[in-house]
Parts: structure tokens; sequence; C-alpha cells
């Protein structure tokens, strides 16, 4: 895993998703979702362990993405 990838102490999510530098995704797209309430459920931010672990997922989306030309 590299330093990169890994979120520094103190980092928001949203500064750390912007370091990772993708093409066709922002953090907003996730932090939108980390308060909303749905059947009595609410969504919370991953956890910072896991920050780094969803990289290579969502370069693969972000490389479907820029494929297809769209979300």
């Amino acid at each position: 895993m590299s330093c990169s990838t890994r979120p520094r102490k103190g980092e928001s999510f949203e500064r750390w998703f912007a370091r990772q530098d993708f093409d066709y995704f922002s953090a907003r797209e996730f932090t939108s979702y980390f308060n909303v309430k749905r059947r009595g459920v609410r969504n919370s931010a991953p956890p910072r362990s896991m920050w780094a672990k969803m990289i290579p997922t969502l370069r693969i989306v972000d490389e479907l993405r820029a494929h297809f030309g769209r979300p």
C-alpha cells in the first residue's frame, strides 16, 4: 500500500480522496451518502482503515467511466 494512499493524521475523507487523483470521481459522490438515513438506518463514512483498500476498485470504476464517457 503506497504512502500516498494512506490517510494522513487528521485528514478528512475529502482531502484524502482528492490526493488519489481520480479523473471521473469526486469525494462528494460518496460523502453525500454518509449521513443519509433510510428505513431507520443511517449511513456513515467508511472507517479510515478501509480508505486505502477501496483504491483498486475505484481505479477500475474510474477507468470504466472514462471508457464509456458516463457515470
